[in-house]
């Protein structure tokens, strides 16, 4: 399952409803005591929505700026197709 597309001049992360029960079990094993709590979708639409308003809000911004940071050191630690390394002028006196 792809996850990822390039669209044009834009990263397009597109997150199929079909995975959203998926990840609820995750969330549910993970962290509720199957004893107390435990839930399941029954309007995958609404969930969706809230799903998206959720994702949008601003203090998600940090949690997205990791995952990029963590991808991009993926890619240059396999290979880093499309990139080069070189030495930054404003530190070439520390070596």
């Amino acid at each position: 399952m792809s996850f990822a597309r390039i669209e044009g001049r834009e990263i397009v992360i597109r997150i199929p409803f079909e995975a959203l029960p998926i990840a609820l079990e995750y969330v549910c094993d993970t962290n509720f005591d199957p004893a107390d709590e435990q839930y399941r979708i029954v309007d995958i639409d609404e969930v969706a929505r809230e799903f998206v308003s959720a994702f949008n809000r601003e203090e998600n911004d940090e949690r997205f700026s990791t995952m990029l940071d963590e991808t991009l050191l993926n890619v240059i630690e396999n290979g880093a197709f499309g990139m080069e390394e070189f030495l930054n002028p404003e530190h070439q006196d520390d070596i």
